[in-house]
């Protein structure tokens, strides 16, 4: 009879633990009890970072919003002894503060500017952590002399996908955006957005905004060796869509198709390339190409890299917008002088952005000046 007991009890617990672990795999998020117009932080449960401490993601609801902005955070890349240097290893609540002590009122973040499109929009801040620039699907990846790496970033963009849509799924609109590694983060990361969200709004109502995330077809800018070392360590072929047929290559090449998979796959969304003609910070990571592994690389040659962003918008579909500014910076989305100052060819950047988000697809930045590409009438979108 006692082991009888014993057995009973035993099973008792199992069935008590297993209710405790999926009680504790919630990814529910109470979107109600979020502050009006306030930043704040939300754990995810199963998010992580690079050294394995829980994360998750900064979110500011604005009252009846019905348009989410999800950005996605910038900083580096892991894939050597210099590079796994760089960048957060771990991302809490106290990291998300002092970011915003910095930029939580800056550019496309700024609620109180008129001319911010994004001013009352929805707003998810997704940090930077993973080394992978949020598309990896590698946990427990050996770098250098720096250890097992986690190299998590496509499983947590899951995970937050999971969480927000129900939370949001009222939106009528979806903007996906991101920064240095964030913009080739959310490149990386559209079809998992459109296919969770579009069902909600529709593919005519979905936006790719990549901000200084270029993926060269020229192979003097990107060579494949260089591409393969990226797809191979953080494991693309398990994070790029299934029927992308470049998802994997024998020779490292191909990731340039993306640009015609998506629109191919998604005609009715818009796509757009922020980019500086001689952006030194893409240039300082696509020099490891010939790195020999003594100090650091140089950077790639300019004029290099500004031919192959030509190239780059001479074979992209029409749906895809570029602005190509002339200078050396990084990023524009949180320089107010980048976004609202100076115009080319008599757009701002954030002009530009208002037409993309108003479905009007235009080519800022070269000797012809302004080129628009006229949108046909079934992707066509409501103004913001």
């Amino acid at each position: 009879m006692k082991s009888l007991e014993t057995w009973l009890l035993g099973v008792l617990l199992v069935v008590l633990l297993a209710g405790c672990d999926s009680a504790d795999d919630s990814l529910e998020i109470d979107r109600a009890s979020l502050s009006l117009g306030e930043w704040e932080w939300v754990p995810i449960n199963g998010a992580q970072c690079r050294d394995g401490s829980p994360t998750g993601i900064g979110i500011r609801v604005q009252e009846n919003a019905t348009r989410l902005a999800i950005y996605l955070e910038g900083g580096g890349a892991c894939f050597n002894g210099i590079t796994c240097v760089q960048g957060l290893t771990f991302f809490g609540e106290p990291e998300f503060r002092s970011g915003l002590s910095v930029r939580g009122n800056q550019g496309v973040f700024d609620a109180s500017n008129p001319e911010n499109p994004l001013r009352d929009w929805n707003l998810v801040y997704v940090p930077y952590c993973t080394g992978d620039v949020h598309a990896g699907d590698a946990p427990d990846t050996e770098v250098s002399s720096f250890g097992p790496q986690q190299f998590v970033g496509h499983r947590n963009m899951e995970r937050y996908m999971d969480a927000l849509a129900p939370a949001f799924s009222d939106q009528e609109r979806v903007l996906l955006m991101g920064a240095s590694a964030g913009g080739f983060g959310a490149l990386f990361n559209f079809d998992l957005v459109a296919q969770t969200f579009s069902p909600i709004t529709g593919t005519d109502s979905l936006t790719l905004l990549v901000d200084s995330g270029p993926v060269f077809a020229d192979d003097a800018a990107f060579p494949p060796s260089l591409q393969q070392t990226f797809r191979t360590l953080w494991n693309f072929e398990a994070t790029l869509p299934n029927d992308f047929p470049q998802r994997i290559s024998a020779t490292g090449d191909g990731l340039e198709g993306i640009y015609d998979y998506y629109s191919e796959r998604y005609p009715a969304a818009h796509f757009g390339l922020f980019s500086h003609r001689h952006d030194e910070t893409i240039r300082f990571f696509l020099g490891f190409a010939d790195y020999d592994g003594n100090g650091f690389p140089p950077l790639l040659n300019a004029d290099i890299f500004d031919a192959a962003l030509f190239d780059l918008r001479s074979r992209m579909p029409d749906n895809w917008a570029t602005y190509f500014a002339p200078g050396s910076e990084h990023t524009f989305l949180f320089s107010n002088s980048r976004l609202f100052g100076e115009p080319i060819a008599g757009k701002t950047a954030n002009a530009w952005l208002n037409d993309l988000l108003d479905g009007t697809v235009t080519d800022v930045g070269n000797a012809d000046g302004l080129t628009e590409k006229a949108p046909s009438a079934t992707s066509m979108m409501p103004a913001p």
